[in-house]
C-alpha cells in the first residue's frame, strides 16, 4: 500500500498513541494526516525553520528569556501575522498545525505549538500549559516562572498575575493547572477539540474518529 502511495493516516496516528514514543511535532503532523493525508511534511518543518532563522537574526546574546519572547513575538505575530481564529473559532481546521502554518490562524492550542517549536528550534525550551479556559505557554527558565498567552499576541504574564488572568482563584484551584502538561495530554486536548468542532458541523465518523484516539490516549 505504501508503494502504491497510500496513507494510512488513523492507523499511523494510532500506532503513534500506543508506541507511547511522544514527540510533539511529529505527533502533531500525524495528527493532520488522519484528515489531510497528502500533505508534505517537510515542507512545513523547512517553514518552522525559516521562522527560527528569522528569530535568531533578531537575537542580541545574551538574551533573557522575556527578551527572548520579545522577538519570538516579534517574529510570530508581527512579522509573519499569526493570530487567533476569533471569527471561525469552531472551524476544525484551526486545530491542524499545518493548515494553521499556511492560514496564520489558530486556536490557542495549535498556536502554542508552532511557538514552542519555533523556540525549540532556537535552543529555548518552553512547556505547554493546559489552563481550564485557554492553553497557554510557560517559561521555567529563570528563577521565576512567567507565562504566554499567544491567543493575546504573546502577552507576557507574571505568575503572580495568572489567578486575576485567568478569573479564577488560585488558593481554591490546584496550583498544578500552572505545570506543564505532556505531550500526550496536549495531543489528547487537540483530539477533544476536533471531537467537539467536528460534532458541530454534523460530521459523525471524524468525531468518532478522534473520540477513538481520546480513548486510546486516556488507556495511557
Amino acid at each position: 500500500i505504501e508503494k502504491l502511495g497510500w496513507i494510512d493516516g488513523a492507523g499511523d496516528f494510532l500506532k503513534f498513541i500506543r508506541s507511547l514514543r511522544y514527540e510533539l511535532e511529529t505527533g502533531w503532523f500525524l495528527l493532520d494526516r488522519t484528515v489531510y493525508p497528502d500533505f508534505e511534511t517537510s515542507t512545513y518543518s523547512f517553514f518552522l525553520d525559516k521562522l527560527a532563522d528569522r528569530c535568531r537574526e533578531l537575537l542580541l546574546q545574551p538574551s533573557s528569556p522575556r527578551g527572548t519572547c520579545e522577538v519570538l513575538n516579534r517574529v510570530l505575530f508581527h512579522e509573519f501575522g499569526f493570530r487567533g481564529a476569533r471569527e471561525n473559532f469552531d472551524n476544525p481546521d484551526n486545530s491542524f498545525l499545518h493548515l494553521v502554518l499556511d492560514r496564520r490562524e489558530g486556536l490557542p492550542i495549535t498556536l502554542c505549538a508552532i511557538y514552542i517549536l519555533v523556540a525549540r528550534r532556537i535552543g529555548f525550551e518552553l512547556d505547554p500549559i493546559g489552563t481550564p479556559g485557554r492553553f497557554m505557554v510557560g517559561c521555567f527558565a529563570g528563577d521565576i516562572p512567567f507565562y504566554i498567552d499567544v491567543w493575546a499576541g504573546g502577552k507576557m504574564i507574571d505568575l503572580e498575575e495568572m489567578g486575576s488572568y485567568l478569573g479564577i482563584s488560585m488558593e481554591e484551584s490546584s496550583g498544578s493547572i500552572l505545570l506543564p502538561v505532556t505531550v500526550s495530554e496536549m495531543l489528547t486536548r487537540g483530539c477533544r477539540n476536533l471531537v467537539h468542532h467536528f460534532s458541530l458541523q454534523g460530521k459523525k465518523e471524524e468525531a468518532d474518529m478522534f473520540n477513538s484516539f481520546v480513548m486510546e490516549f486516556d488507556k495511557i
